[in-house]
C-alpha cells in the first residue's frame, strides 16, 4: 500500500498499519486508491488485504483496454469491474475482453 502512495494514487480511505483496535496480528486496514493508472504496482500485483484500485476510464473503449492490459501483460488481479454512466457502449466492448 505504501507504494501505491510512493507511485502517486490518491489514498481515499484506509491505508496503512493495522485497522483501528487491533493491537497484533497480520491485519490491513480496507483502503481505497483512486486516480490508479495501469502502469502502478498497485494496479499490476496483488495486495495483501482488502485493497480497492479506482482506476478512471472516458470511453468504453478505453475501459476495455484497461481491463485487457492485465491478460495481455501476463499480470494478475483477484477481481475487476467496470462501472459506467453509459452501459450500452461498454456492454458492447466487453466482447473483446
Amino acid at each position: 500500500m505504501q507504494r501505491g502512495i510512493e507511485e502517486g494514487a490518491t489514498l481515499v480511505a484506509g491505508g496503512t498499519g493495522r485497522p483501528e483496535g487491533i493491537r497484533k496480528g497480520f491485519y490491513a486496514r480496507p483502503t481505497v486508491f483512486a486516480g490508479v493508472r495501469n502502469d502502478m504496482t498497485i494496479a499490476r500485483e496483488e495486495i495483501f488485504g482488502p485493497v480497492l484500485c479506482i482506476i478512471p476510464y472516458d470511453s468504453g473503449s478505453k475501459s476495455a483496454d484497461v481491463s485487457s492490459a492485465f491478460s495481455r501483460t501476463g499480470a494478475f488481479g483477484s477481481n475487476s469491474a467496470r462501472f459506467c454512466a453509459d452501459s450500452p457502449p461498454v456492454i458492447e466492448r466487453s466482447s473483446v475482453l
